[in-house]
């Protein structure tokens, strides 16, 4: 029996979009609409690497294996959306990348982050490319020789709208797919989702972070509603209202907001530029590492 990553053929002819401009408000086409998304894809990358890995067909896909980087690249005033480092020498490495609006020099500017990436940081080992289309508009025509990395298993390209349905994929990758639902329908399907997480999900963080995913896709298509009454419509509230929520909910937050943001100092990324990633204040992040810091 085929797994789920096997079903999802990619296009044997993929095509080339770039990002017109670095990914500080990297944005989803949504109904029409432009949706910021890179701080909700960022941590789609973070806290589900297991799904990238096994998406982009890598032969180890634990996790545990590997070390996630947003990487930003100032030689060439660019952002990577994520990689995952091996900890291992001799393993491959993987790019991933999500894009959400037509952009014909996709390809060619992915390529050139890929490669100024594996010159600065002298990358000897092989490595393999994954990329998140919306859908196939998103993808541009000019192709640019991206057609034999796909035949050759180095570029992963997978279509959002055209994964096969739940319960046939992860209950997250089909709640990620929400970014390209039409925005009438947007609510209703985001309100079935949160019902199938609530009885899918016992497991409180993991819950919490679906929801959460599915509440920044809402908020960010309808900006003129308050974060209460989003809650109210997507019936969030009725659990988020609870003490014991809102207490569970403010320690894992901050916990793995400090977990996430001394990773990302770590690998030489400044306050700011920690902030813009994470949707955070510099007030937040600097509490955050002064709290990180290891007290004598």
């Amino acid at each position: 029996m085929k797994s789920v990553a096997d079903r999802w053929q990619p296009r044997s002819d993929p095509t080339n979009r770039a990002k017109t401009r670095r990914r500080k408000a990297a944005r989803v086409l949504v109904g029409g609409s432009k949706v910021r998304s890179d701080h909700w894809f960022f941590r789609v990358f973070l806290d589900r690497a297991r799904l990238i890995l096994t998406l982009a067909k890598m032969p180890n896909p634990d996790p545990e294996a590997y070390e996630f980087r947003a990487e930003e690249l100032k030689d060439v005033s660019a952002r990577l959306d994520g990689l995952y480092a091996p900890k291992q020498p001799g393993e491959l490495w993987l790019f991933v990348e999500a894009q959400f609006y037509l952009a014909s020099d996709f390809y060619l500017k992915w390529i050139r982050k890929v490669f100024s990436y594996l010159l600065k940081y002298s990358v000897r080992d092989d490595w393999r490319l994954l990329v998140l289309f919306g859908s196939r508009v998103h993808e541009p025509s000019a192709t640019h020789g991206i057609s034999e990395w796909v035949s050759s298993g180095r570029l992963q390209v997978i279509y959002l709208d055209e994964l096969p349905e739940y319960p046939d994929i992860p209950l997250e990758l089909a709640v990620v797919k929400l970014v390209v639902s039409k925005k009438e329908d947007l609510i209703e399907k985001a309100k079935y989702w949160v019902s199938e997480t609530k009885k899918k999900l016992a497991e409180f963080d993991a819950q919490q972070r679906v929801l959460s995913l599915i509440q920044a896709i809402v908020v960010s298509n309808f900006q003129n509603f308050s974060i209460q009454e989003i809650e109210t419509m997507l019936q969030l509230n009725d659990i988020r209202e609870s003490r014991f929520f809102k207490e569970v909910e403010a320690i894992a937050t901050a916990q793995r907001d400090r977990e996430i943001i001394a990773r990302m100092k770590s690998q030489g990324r400044t306050a700011q530029e920690i902030a813009e990633a994470l949707g955070l204040s510099d007030e937040q992040v600097r509490t955050a590492l002064e709290r990180s810091v290891p007290r004598n």
